[in-house]
């Protein structure tokens, strides 16, 4: 089966304009954000902070269960919940409480997301404290000035030597300044 030339000139031009078009389209600067917008973005992981909670098993509940599986105690392992409050300029951003993930809430504390924020100078407080007060569980604090750019990011994180938050602040790029 042989095809017409001129329907193989056409299938021919019809691939190159696609291709043409696309690529046209595909260099058009989309801006991600508005000129007068900044980003704080928080992110971090806080792992080992979980608590255990045991229960001796009885004498009966352990001949229920097969020899291999008896143990002394049942012990269910959580992360305990945390408040997470975020000042901008004394006005609250941001709270919420955090839960560990997974289906039974036993995986670490995970904190992630960004909140828009007006560029140039501010005082930024963040807190990030168990909800039931316990001294052997960290509070992670910060609290400072930052200064972002228009477009620009603040990121908050946390700093795994002194386990600490601590703020990184990234210049905004506008988009005909983005590398091809």
């Amino acid at each position: 089966m042989s095809l017409h030339p001129a329907r193989a000139a056409f299938g021919i031009g019809l691939a190159i304009l696609v291709t043409l078009g696309v690529s046209g389209i595909s260099r058009v600067p989309t801006p991600i954000h508005a000129e007068d917008e900044a980003v704080l973005r928080l992110s971090w992981r806080l792992t080992g902070a979980s608590r255990a909670t045991c229960r001796p098993i009885s004498q009966e509940e352990q001949s229920e269960l097969p020899v291999h599986m008896r143990r002394l105690e049942e012990c269910d392992e959580r992360p305990p919940e945390y408040r997470l409050m975020v000042r901008l300029d004394a006005d609250v951003i941001e709270d919420r409480v955090i839960r560990g993930r997974g289906a039974r809430g036993d995986r670490p504390l995970v904190v992630y997301g960004e909140i828009p924020m007006r560029p140039g100078p501010a005082q930024l407080e963040v807190e990030f404290v168990p909800v039931v007060a316990d001294p052997e569980l960290p509070a992670l604090r910060f609290q400072g000035a930052v200064d972002v750019r228009s477009r620009g990011v603040v990121l908050i994180t946390l700093d795994p030597d002194s386990r600490t938050l601590s703020a990184r602040t990234g210049a905004g790029v506008p988009p005909q300044e983005i590398p091809r």
